[in-house]
């Protein structure tokens, strides 16, 4: 089930996004989970903000080498 998004709660989410604040933080500020941040920045389109949420290895790294068991 979605919740529903108030133009003011939408407003001040971008605020906080922009401002540099970790969904952790705006779900606690908005009263909301972190789910409920995350989905509606998905659908918002502004989840690339880079960090935490996609972490890739570095270009240089060595492939891991799975061993079977």
């Amino acid at each position: 089930m979605r919740m529903q998004w108030t133009a003011q709660q939408v407003a001040d989410l971008k605020r906080l996004w922009r401002a540099g604040k970790s969904a952790t933080e705006i779900a606690l500020a908005l009263g909301v989970t972190r789910g409920a941040i995350t989905g509606k920045l998905d659908r918002l389109g502004l989840m690339g903000r880079g960090g935490a949420m996609r972490k890739e290895s570095p270009p240089d790294s060595p492939p891991v080498r799975r061993i079977p068991f």
